[in-house]
């Protein structure tokens, strides 16, 4: 069965906004950790308003981007795995 999976890049007062200024952190281990999740998964869930989409068997379900759409998964417990990448960095207002 396939899994929806989150991974979310935070700030330590958790700012999700704008990932740029996650870049001054890249590293081999982040981007390895990144490769290894999008090639064990086909599908790719974005945007404000999920939708209900019937997909054929496959590999996981990786979900990107939007705050209003992790909440929403969130809700009706439809999300499996959640991976957080905490960023030593203190951001405006999270």
């Amino acid at each position: 069965m396939r899994k929806i999976n989150v991974t979310m890049l935070l700030s330590l007062n958790g700012v999700i906004e704008e990932p740029a200024w996650t870049f001054p952190y890249w590293n081999d281990e982040i981007a390895r950790f990144k490769y290894d999740e999008f090639f064990a998964s086909d599908a790719l869930l974005l945007g404000e308003q999920p939708i209900k989409v019937l997909l054929p068997p496959g590999q996981d379900i990786l979900v990107g981007g939007s705050g209003a759409l992790l909440n929403t998964l969130m809700q009706h417990d439809l999300i499996d795995v959640y991976c957080l990448l905490i960023y030593p960095v203190v951001l405006g207002s999270g």
